[in-house]
C-alpha cells in the first residue's frame, strides 16, 4: 500500500526553543513496548487469561468445587491443575514482558548528543550528551558517524560538501543499500552550536505523525523565509550514520510519534483451522457434559424421592430435595465430568507448537548462504505451523520471490542498434563508427550514466576501485553496462555529478531530480552540459508509460514501430524493459517550469499529486533515446517447486507489478505454464476504459472462454493472464464467473498491479472461498498482500527485511516453501492432530465410568476415583507422551514427503482431524471404558479379593492403572515414528505412576484423608489386579485395536499408507513429474 500522507499541517515545532513547544504536547521520547508494569501485570494477564474459553470453563469449575458440600473431591484437586496451566502461561507472558522492559531500558539509556543552555558558555548554550529519553521534540541533535539516531531528525548540515549525509535503514527496514540525505542549501551554514543558536527563530511545519517510510513532507522557515522539506531531509530513527562525519539536525518527532515506533504494530491475529475446530470440540464435548448433568441430576432428584422409605438414608435424602438435590447434584457431576475437556492440552499445545516453530529455524535443508551469510527459516509466529499443510491457493510476488532481484544488463537498443551482453566488442564499435549512430550511442550511454540516483563510493577491499549503491538495483546495472563503454560515474553531489567520459572528465551540473513515483512509472534528470552549456532532460521508465509522453515528431515515428517489436522481443526472453528518451530545452523554458516544480514541492497537503503535475509537464515531447533489457533470474528450484505444488492441486497465482509480456514468459520458464500444451487464455481489455461497455463485454468473453477451457475435461490445464484495469472490471462485473474460474485453473499470472490490488486478490479469495490462502513475497509493497493472506510468508531477498518481519514465517529461498509447507506443515498437523484427538480420548477414557459409576451409587454424587490420582492422571501420569508425540512424530519421511505431491491435498480436506477421525476416537473410549467398568464390576459388586473385602476406592484404583497403562500402550500404538524421547516419555509415564501410588498408599494420612493408606499394597497382593491390568492391556489393542488398524491398512489403505509401505519396499511410486526434480 503507498505510504500514508499527513492528514493536516497541524504540527509546528519549534528548534530550540522547549517553552513555545510545551504548547503542542508532544510525547516524551520514552519508548516503552512492554506490555505490563508490576502492579499491572497479575491483573491484567489474569484477565487475558480467562478470556480464554478453556480457562473460564476451568475457573467457573474451581468456583463450584470450593463451594461447601458440592464437591465430591478435594477442592485441591479442582484448583491446582487451574493454577498450573494459568502459571505456566503467566510465566511464559512475564519473562517475554521482562525481556522487552530490558529492551526499552537499553534503548532509552544510550546517550544523545543535544545542545542544552550552559550559562559558562560564550552563546549561552553548549553540546552536552543525554540520555536518549530525555531528548525533546525540537532539540537540536549532533549525530557522529556510526551513531544510531536516537529520535526523527530534520538534516540541517553535515560533514560533505554541500551538506550529503548517508544512513543504513536495515534496522528499520532491513535494506543493506545506503540512503542519501541532503539539506537544503538555506541551512547548510548551520553546522555549529554558534550557527545554530544564532540563527534566530526556526519554525518546522509538517503533518501528523504516520509509518510511511517513502513519503514526507514539510517546510522550514528560518530567516523569516520558508523552504520545503521531503524525505531527502528526514532521517528515521534506529538508522545509523554510514560515510559522514556528523551531522546536525533536529527533532521532529520523538517517541511514539516516530516512524521506527509507529511500525512497531502487532500483527493482525490469525487463528489456525485446526484451533478452529478445537473450539468447536470443546463445544461440542460441553454440550454433551450438560446433557449428562442434566440428566444425571434429574435422575439424583427421581432416585430420592422413590428411595426415602430406607431409615439410614433417610436423613441424607431428605437434607436436600426437589430444586436444591437438582442444582447439588448438577454441580457435584459437573466437577466429576469437568475431566472430559483435558485442562492439560493447552499447554501441551502452545509448547509442542513453539518446540514445531523452533525445529523449522533449525532445518539445515532450509539454510541458505547468502551475501557472506547464512540465512534459515525464520518463524514469526507458531499459531499456524499447521495451517501451512492446508493451502489451497498460492499468490507469489514475482521480482525477488521467484527470481533473484539480482539485476544485469543482458540487452538494449540504440535507436535501431542492438546492444547485447555477451557482444560489448560490438556496442563498442558504434562509439568510433562517427556519423548518427556513434551521436545515437553518446546519447544513450550518457543517458544510461546521468539518468539515476546511483552513489558511488571508494570499494575498501579494492583501492582505486569504486562500488555503486543505490535503492534500486535496475540502476545499477544501468550504471555498470554505461561504465563498460567507457562512461563511468567518479563523482556525485546535490548539484553536480562527475563523470568520466572516454577518458575526458566533465562535471554536469543537476539542475532537478524528478524521481520515481508509482503513478507516472518512470524518473528523470535534468542536467546541464558544460561543454556546450545544453540543458537536457533524460527520463527512463515503463514504456506503457512513457510512450503517451513522446513527442511525434524528431524521428520517433520512424524508431518507434522497430522499438516497440524490440520491446516485446525482450519481454518474451523474461528481461525487465525501460524506454530512454531525452529533451533539450532553453533556460528560460527550465526556469518557468522550475519555479512551478519548486512552488509545488512546498505543498504540504497531496505533495506527491502536485509534484507528478509537475514532473509530467516536463516529461512529455521526449526524443527516444534507446531501451533497456534487465534480466532477474530464476531462484534454484522454482520450476521443481512450482510443479509439485501444481500437482498437489494448488492454484499459484503470480502477481506482479511488470508488464504482460515479461510476466507470461517468467510463468512459462518457471514451469507455472505450458504455452504449448495448455490453455493460457489472455484477459486484456486494451486501451478501452475501465468504464466503458466494451471492456465489460470483452472480460465478460474472456471470463466465459476460460471457463469453457476449464471444464473441457480434455487433459490440458487452464491458465489465464490478466492485468490490473482487466482485474478492476473482472472483479466489479463479472465476480461470480472471476471467482468460480479462478478456483478452477491451475494457474493465473496478474499483471501490472499495483501493492493495492494485490491485496485486494487475496482478501477476495480468503473472504469468497474460506480456503487457505498463502501469499508469500520479498519486498516493502507486498507486506500489505502477506498480512492478507491467511498464511503470510517473507522472503529475505535484497528489498529489505520488511516483508519478512510482517509475514508468520520468513524463508531464504522459494525453493524452501515446498519443505515449508509439504513437511513441516504436515508434520505440524500430525503431531498436533495426534496429541489432541489422544488427549481428549485418554480424558473420555476416564470420565465415562464416573457417568456410569452413577448409576449404581443412588446419583449421589460419589467419585470413583481417588482425588489425587484423578488430578495427575490429566496433568502427570498421561500428558507427557502427547506432548513429546506433538514435537517428534512423523507419519511418512521427508524425502517421500518431498516428492509425492499426491500427499499433499488430503491434508486440506482433512485429514488426521475431522469428524471421522475424532469419531473413531471416542467411540473407543466409549468402548473402552464400557468393557473396562463392566468386565471389572462384579469384583465391585462382590468386594472380594484376596484376604479381605475390597472398597470403593481400591475398584478406582484398579480401574486408574488399568487406564493409565491402557492410555499409555494406546498411543505407543499410534507412533509412527519413534525416538528416545518418546520411548522414554511412555516408559517415564508408567513409572512415575507406580512410584507415586506406593508412596502416597505409604502414608497414613494425606491432608485429612486417609482413606489411600496401604492401598496400592493390598492390590499388588491381589491376582484379580494384574489380571484386569493384562486382560484390559494386552487384551484390548492386540486382538481389537491392532486387529482394527492392520484390516484397514490391508483393505482400505490411504495414499500415506501405501507411499509408506512402498518407501519400507524400496518400491516409491513415480506419480508426479517433480518426482524426479534434484533436490
Amino acid at each position: 500500500m503507498p505510504d500514508a500522507q499527513p492528514a493536516s499541517p497541524d504540527v509546528l515545532v519549534h528548534m530550540n526553543n522547549p517553552e513555545a513547544n510545551a504548547s503542542q504536547m508532544f510525547p516524551t521520547n520514552f519508548i516503552k513496548t512492554a506490555k505490563y508494569t508490576l502492579l499491572t501485570f497479575l491483573p491484567l494477564n489474569l484477565f487475558l487469561q480467562f478470556r480464554r474459553i478453556s480457562n473460564f470453563y476451568f475457573l467457573v469449575n474451581m468456583i463450584f468445587a470450593l463451594i461447601p458440600g458440592v464437591s465430591p473431591v478435594s477442592p485441591a484437586t479442582a484448583v491446582l491443575p487451574l493454577v498450573f496451566v494459568v502459571g505456566v502461561a503467566l510465566i511464559k507472558d512475564g519473562y517475554e514482558d521482562y525481556a522487552r522492559h530490558r529492551n526499552d531500558a537499553n534503548a532509552n539509556s544510550i546517550k544523545a548528543h543535544v545542545v542544552r543552555p550552559d550559562p559558562s558558555a560564550a552563546c549561552g548554550y553548549s553540546l552536552v550528551d543525554v540520555e536518549s529519553k530525555d531528548v525533546h521534540v525540537g532539540d537540536i541533535i549532533e549525530v557522529r558517524l556510526g551513531e544510531e539516531l536516537r529520535a526523527d531528525v530534520i538534516l540541517l548540515s553535515s560533514s560533505i560538501t554541500e551538506s550529503q549525509a548517508f544512513i543504513d535503514t536495515c534496522n528499520l527496514d532491513g535494506e543493506t543499500n545506503l540512503k542519501n540525505r541532503k539539506a537544503i542549501e538555506a541551512t547548510w551554514g548551520l553546522n555549529s552550536v554558534e550557527a545554530l543558536v544564532g540563527a534566530g527563530p526556526v519554525r518546522i511545519r509538517t503533518g501528523h505523525p504516520d509509518p510511511g517510510l517513502l513519503f514526507w513532507t514539510g517546510t522550514i522557515t528560518i530567516g523569516g523565509e520558508e523552504h520545503s522539506l521531503g524525505l531527502d531531509q528526514f532521517m528515521y530513527r534506529s538508522c545509523v550514520l554510514r560515510n559522514t562525519d556528523w551531522v546536525w539536525g533536529v527533532v521532529a518527532y520523538a517517541g511514539v510519534d516516530t516512524k521506527m515506533f509507529r511500525n512497531l504494530q502487532e500483527k493482525p491475529p490469525k487463528m489456525s483451522s485446526l484451533d478452529s475446530k478445537l473450539n468447536y470440540l470443546i463445544v461440542a464435548v460441553l454440550i454433551v457434559q450438560n446433557i449428562f448433568l442434566i440428566v444425571l441430576a434429574s435422575l439424583a432428584v427421581n432416585w430420592n424421592s422413590n428411595n426415602d422409605w430406607h431409615w439410614y438414608t433417610r436423613y441424607y435424602i431428605n437434607k436436600q430435595t426437589g430444586g436444591t438435590l437438582w442444582i447439588y447434584r448438577y454441580l457435584s457431576y459437573f466437577i466429576l465430568l469437568s475431566y472430559l475437556i483435558p485442562i492439560s492440552l493447552f499447554v501441551t499445545i502452545e509448547l509442542c507448537k513453539v518446540a514445531q516453530a523452533k525445529m523449522m529455524g533449525w532445518d539445515e535443508e532450509m539454510f541458505e548462504f547468502m551475501n557472506g551469510k547464512w540465512y534459515g527459516c525464520i518463524p514469526n509466529t507458531s499459531n499456524l505451523n499447521e495451517q501451512l499443510s492446508q493451502v489451497k491457493f498460492i499468490f507469489s510476488d514475482k521480482t525477488g520471490t521467484l527470481t533473484e532481484n539480482v539485476m544485469t544488463y543482458k540487452r538494449g537498443d540504440i535507436r535501431g542498434n542492438p546492444v547485447v551482453a555477451d557482444n560489448w566488442a560490438a556496442s563498442k564499435q558504434y562509439l568510433v563508427n562517427g556519423g548518427a549512430t556513434q551521436k545515437a550511442a553518446e546519447a544513450y550511454f550518457k543517458a544510461l550514466i546521468l539518468c539515476h540516483t546511483i552513489q558511488p563510493f571508494d570499494d575498501p577491499h579494492n583501492p582505486g576501485e569504486l562500488i555503486y549503491e543505490g535503492a534500486s538495483p535496475d540502476e545499477v546495472a544501468l550504471v555498470r553496462c554505461a561504465c563498460e563503454h567507457g562512461f563511468v560515474l567518479k563523482e556525485r553531489s546535490t548539484r553536480s555529478m562527475l563523470v568520466d567520459v572516454r577518458g575526458q572528465e566533465i562535471r554536469f551540473e543537476i539542475l532537478a531530480t524528478l524521481e520515481f513515483t508509482p503513478d507516472r512509472k518512470m524518473m528523470s534528470m535534468i542536467v546541464r552540459d558544460p561543454t556546450n552549456g545544453r540543458i537536457t532532460i533524460y527520463t527512463k521508465g515503463a514504456d506503457s508509460f512513457v510512450i503517451p509522453q513522446l513527442s511525434s515528431g524528431g524521428g520517433n515515428n520512424d524508431v518507434l514501430p522497430g522499438m516497440k517489436e524490440t520491446l516485446i522481443d525482450m519481454s518474451v526472453l523474461g528481461l525487465r524493459t525501460l524506454l530512454v528518451c531525452s529533451k533539450d530545452m532553453s533556460q528560460s523554458e527550465f526556469d518557468a517550469w522550475n519555479a512551478r516544480f519548486i512552488e509545488a514541492g512546498k505543498t504540504l497537503q497531496n505533495r506527491s499529486q502536485a509534484v507528478d503535475t509537475v514532473c509530467l509537464e516536463m516529461e512529455k515531447d521526449l526524443l527516444i533515446v534507446g531501451s533497456t533489457a534487465i534480466e532477474d533470474k530464476l531462484q534454484d528450484q522454482v520450476p521443481e517447486t512450482l510443479k509439485f505444488f501444481l500437482n498437489a492441486g494448488v492454484v499459484v497465482w503470480m502477481l506482479t507489478g511488470d508488464k504482460r509480456e515479461t510476466a507470461v514468459t517468467i510463468a512459462a520458464t518457471s514451469s507455472l505454464c505450458d504455452p504449448q500444451h495448455d490453455y493460457v487464455d489472455h484477459v486484456d481489455i486494451g486501451d478501452y476504459s475501465m468504464a466503458s461497455e466494451e471492456a465489460k463485454t470483452i472480460v465478460g468473453d474472456a471470463m466465459n472462454l476460460v471457463k469453457q477451457h476449464v471444464y473441457a475435461n480434455d487433459g490440458k490445464r487452464t491458465t489465464f493472464v490478466i492485468d490490473g484495469p482487466a482485474l478492476n472490471v473482472a472483479m466489479k462485473h463479472h465476480f461470480e464467473i472471476f471467482l468460480e474460474v479462478s478456483q478452477k485453473v491451475s494457474s493465473a499470472v496478474c499483471c501490472r498491479l499495483t501493492p493495492l490490488q494485490k491485496a485486494n486478490v487475496v482478501r477476495m479469495f480468503q473472504q469468497a472461498t474460506g480456503a487457505t490462502a498463502l501469499a508469500i513475497g520479498d519486498g516493502a509493497n507486498d507486506v500489505s498482500m502477506i498480512q492478507e493472506g491467511r498464511v503470510g510468508v517473507g522472503i529475505v531477498g535484497l528489498e529489505g527485511a520488511q516483508a519478512a518481519l510482517a509475514a508468520d514465517y520468513a524463508i531464504p529461498r522459494f525453493k524452501h516453501l515446498r519443505r515449508l509447507c509439504a513437511v513441516h506443515g504436515r508434520y505440524a498437523l500430525v503431531r498436533n492432530a495426534i496429541c489432541t484427538a489422544y488427549s481428549f480420548y485418554k480424558n473420555a477414557l476416564m470420565s465415562l465410568p464416573q457417568v456410569y459409576f452413577a448409576f449404581y451409587t443412588g446419583y449421589s454424587g460419589m467419585t470413583l476415583y481417588n482425588g489425587w490420582i484423578l488430578t495427575f492422571y490429566n496433568v502427570v501420569f498421561t500428558s507427557i507422551p502427547p506432548l513429546f508425540a506433538g514435537i517428534f512424530e512423523k507419519d511418512i519421511s521427508e524425502e517421500v514427503l518431498m516428492n509425492r505431491p499426491e500427499l499433499f491435498p488430503p491434508l486440506a480436506a482433512g485429514q488426521y482431524f475431522n469428524v471421522p477421525t475424532l469419531a473413531r476416537w471416542f467411540v473407543e473410549a466409549i468402548i473402552h471404558s464400557l468393557i473396562l467398568f463392566w468386565i471389572s464390576y462384579p469384583t465391585n459388586m462382590q468386594l472380594d479379593v484376596r484376604e479381605r473385602s475390597t472398597d470403593g476406592i481400591m475398584y478406582g484404583t484398579t480401574l486408574m492403572t488399568c487406564m493409565v497403562f491402557l492410555a499409555l500402550a494406546k498411543i505407543s500404538l499410534h507412533i509412527n515414528y519413534w525416538t528416545w524421547f518418546v520411548a522414554g516419555s511412555i516408559i517415564g509415564s508408567a513409572i512415575v505412576y507406580v512410584l507415586f501410588v506406593i508412596i502416597y498408599s505409604s502414608f497414613t494420612i494425606v491432608f485429612g484423608d486417609s482413606s489411600f493408606s496401604s492401598t496400592i499394597f493390598i492390590l499388588f497382593t491381589d491376582p484379580k489386579y494384574w489380571f484386569y491390568l493384562l486382560l484390559f492391556v494386552v487384551g484390548f489393542l492386540i486382538p481389537i485395536d491392532m486387529a482394527i488398524l492392520y484390516f484397514q491398512k490391508q483393505l482400505f489403505p490411504t495414499e500415506v499408507d501405501i507411499a509408506a509401505t512402498e518407501a519400507v519396499n524400496g518400491r516409491p511410486r513415480a506419480t508426479s513429474p517433480v518426482s524426479s526434480a534434484p533436490q
